[in-house]
This record gives C-alpha cells, structure tokens and sequence, in this order.
C-alpha cells in the first residue's frame, strides 16, 4: 500500500479514539502559579500609649495631624470651632453625658450602668449613647479624640485597656479616622458606687472622651 494510504488510516483511527472520550470529560489544564496571598485587614489605625506615656504621645500625634491643613485649624479658627462643637454635643447628650470645657478641651463624661459585656463588648446601652456623639466628632474632624474608660469593680487596667479599644474601635465603626484617636488604661473605679433610678447602688462603667482642636502653627500656611 502506498505511504500516503497508510498515513491516511492512521489518521482515521487517531480520530476515531478521540470520539471514544466521554463528552463531557475536559482537557487537562496546566497547572498555574499559586494563588496570591490574601493581604491581612488593614489596622484601624487608633494609637494606645499608657499613662506614663500619654503626655508625649498625644503630643506627637497632634504634631503629625498639624501639618495636614485637611486635619487641623488655623489658630485663630480655634475658639469659635470649639465653641460650636460644645454647643453641638450639650444639644444632643443626655442625663448620662457630663459636658464640660477646660480651656480648649472638651470633656465628655458617661457613667454607664451596663454598658458592657462580660468583658469589653459594648452593650446596645452604650452604643445607643455614643452613637449622637460619634456623629457630631466625625463632623468636626479637625479634633483629637482621647478615650479612657474605669472599669467598676475594683483595680483592673487590663480591662480598662480592653474597653478603651473597643469604645475606639466603634468610633472608627462609625467614621471617625483612627488617626485621631488615642486609647489610654486608666485602671480601675474601686469603690465607686452610683445610685440607679430604683435606688439601687451599681458600678458602672465610667468612660471619658477628651476632644482637643488640632491647630497648625502660627507660622504655617493658612
């Protein structure tokens, strides 16, 4: 038989074995490179110092966020920009915010009978009152938020701390950019005990939030 007969019927039957696969049977495939690795959620950016520390760090996060015009005040823009976020946050706080001013600090105190969890979870109770507050500071942006809590029943900075980051990390949940936001241990509230509506004397949660105007120098672009 010629050559070319013979190449012919080889052909035919190398098509006819391929028509003996399943239908549905897919081609292998080569193998690819490994899948990239899934970068870890980024930090919330909130700063924690401790009370030895908490003078020099606010310090410089103040002295960061003051050379963004985006995040701080000229200082002439400084007393009627704190005055009206005060007049904001008496406006919508409740019998269980104490607002005050010292100089150009705002201090927001809450005394939170079940605020939190077991632990550091932050009860609705809670959440429903720094809820309007939130609102307001991630509105007036250009602040420094410092937040502290004294957990009642005796001694414990480590529970203090836990608290204070998870009253940050709601902030954060709401809006506020970590940056502007520094968590301190104050420890514990030993002794104290506040009465309840019914009469009842409780522990509650002490929690304070320092809002400070972050203020360029003198000398920097207006």
């Amino acid at each position: 038989m010629p050559a070319l007969g013979l190449v012919s019927i080889a052909l035919v039957l190398a098509l006819g074995a391929c028509g003996t696969l399943h239908p549905h049977a897919r081609p292998p495939t080569r193998p690819g490179r490994a899948a990239a690795s899934i970068p870890a959620a980024p930090s919330s950016g909130v700063s924690k110092t401790s009370p030895e520390n908490y003078q020099e760090d606010r310090s410089r996060i103040r002295r960061t966020l003051a050379n963004s015009e985006n995040d701080s005040l000229a200082p002439s823009e400084v007393g009627y920009y704190m005055d009206v976020l005060l007049g904001r946050l008496r406006q919508i706080t409740g019998g269980n915010v104490a607002v005050r001013r010292r100089s150009d600090v705002i201090v927001l105190e809450l005394s939170v009978r079940g605020g939190f969890a077991a632990g550091s979870q932050i009860e609705p109770t809670l959440r429903e009152i720094l809820a309007p507050l939130a609102k307001t500071i991630l509105e007036y942006r250009k602040t420094l938020v410092s937040v502290g809590v004294r957990a009642g029943g005796g001694d414990s900075p480590q529970l203090s701390d836990q608290r204070a980051s998870a009253v940050a990390h709601y902030l954060v949940e709401r809006g506020i950019a970590g940056k502007r936001i520094l968590t301190s241990s104050v420890g514990g509230n030993k002794g104290a005990h506040v009465p309840t509506a019914k009469g009842v004397t409780a522990e509650p949660a002490h929690v304070e939030l320092l809002i400070e105007p972050i203020v360029r120098a003198a000398g920097d672009k207006p």
